[in-house]
């Protein structure tokens, strides 16, 4: 396979600015989660030497663009980059020119955009794109943590995102990561902000607070939800066997929906439960789903059976900060009480 061929370079010096929104806006129609792609219509990863090959190429081609980059005009590498990747036909060309894109929005401190760029990767490729977003995040803080504490405004606009988005996946260790990541940027803002020697951002210190509040607040539900997932182990082992007792189908489906979200697994399991109040409730909306009638009145009865319906994840709507995830009560599994 050839990836040094002469028409390359000059097909990728064409490229014009412009277009990234739509772009992205194409190529990004799911969350981060890997899992959430089908494997089978993603292109695999391209060799290690073909990446490399073609990472060289995309250097030469846009060499006068990493310039502008490193002068703090990101957008003139950026734009064109991505706009070469999404006409290429080459994967590992794809491929290189993706990766080069993350890693310049991540130098530049621009987190936001480089973890929207892992998003892209990973519907196109097969890779896990929330664990790459948690590791550049990490890596991150690492290489900026004392030497310039600035560029960890990024981690701190993206952080709490990843991290949510990572509890709605139940994948809670990618979650403890992204806020733990959060939590050290914030540190480390704070430690600069007293340091006669560094000046910060206006405004920094400031948000590295409001995160640092958010995130330890968001650790703790990730504990609570831990728990909650632990709970279900044994039920969900039981169902495998016995998939209509009551009990098991309580724990587990009262997991689906109230703390998944997943109400199309959870509500079978709800209408099969030993707890009057959920069944009733799942009962009366699996009715109305099947009848096709909207379900305003069956609906109402949720409060009363333990808590309204709703998704797990309430978020904000300004971005880029969201509000923590709704931690259950006291008790690991309160809908079972």
């Amino acid at each position: 396979m050839r990836t040094n061929d002469t028409g390359f370079l000059p097909a990728l010096r064409s490229v014009r600015s412009g277009g990234l929104a739509w772009l992205l806006l194409a190529l990004v129609c799911r969350s981060l989660a890997a899992d959430g792609t089908d494997a089978d219509s993603r292109l695999p990863v391209p060799a290690d030497q073909a990446i490399t090959q073609a990472r060289d190429l995309v250097r030469q081609a846009f060499e006068d663009r990493y310039k502008a980059a490193a002068d703090g005009r990101l957008g003139d590498l950026l734009d064109p980059l991505l706009e070469a990747m999404a006409k290429s036909d080459v994967p590992e060309r794809k491929y290189a020119m993706l990766v080069e894109a993350e890693q310049a929005a991540a130098a530049a401190g621009d987190m936001p955009k480089a973890v929207e760029i892992i998003a892209t990767r990973a519907k196109l490729f097969r890779v896990d794109g929330l664990a790459e977003a948690v590791a550049a995040l990490d890596l991150c803080v690492t290489t900026n943590r004392k030497a310039n504490p600035n560029l960890l405004e990024g981690v701190l606009e993206q952080a709490l995102d990843t991290a949510t988005d990572a509890v709605e996946a139940d994948r809670l260790d990618e979650a403890s990561k992204a806020t733990n990541a959060a939590i050290a940027a914030a540190k480390a803002v704070t430690l600069a902000s007293k340091s006669a020697k560094q000046s910060l951002k206006p405004g920094l210190g400031g948000l590295a607070a409001d995160v640092s509040t958010r995130a330890e607040a968001l650790n703790q539900t990730i504990r609570r939800r831990a728990q909650a997932r632990e709970g279900t182990q044994a039920a969900a082992e039981k169902l495998v066997s016995s998939p209509d007792d009551p009990e098991a189908n309580a724990v587990v489906g009262g997991y689906e929906c109230f703390i998944l979200g997943d109400w199309n697994r959870g509500l079978p399991r709800l209408a099969k439960s030993n707890v009057e109040r959920l069944k009733q409730a799942a009962a009366a909306e699996l009715r109305v789903q099947a009848a096709g009638r909207p379900p305003a009145q069956e609906l109402s009865a949720w409060p009363a059976a333990g808590g309204p319906r709703r998704m797990p994840v309430a978020r904000n709507p300004k971005p880029p900060t969201r509000s923590a995830v709704t931690p259950p009560a006291s008790t690991p599994l309160p809908w079972t009480a």
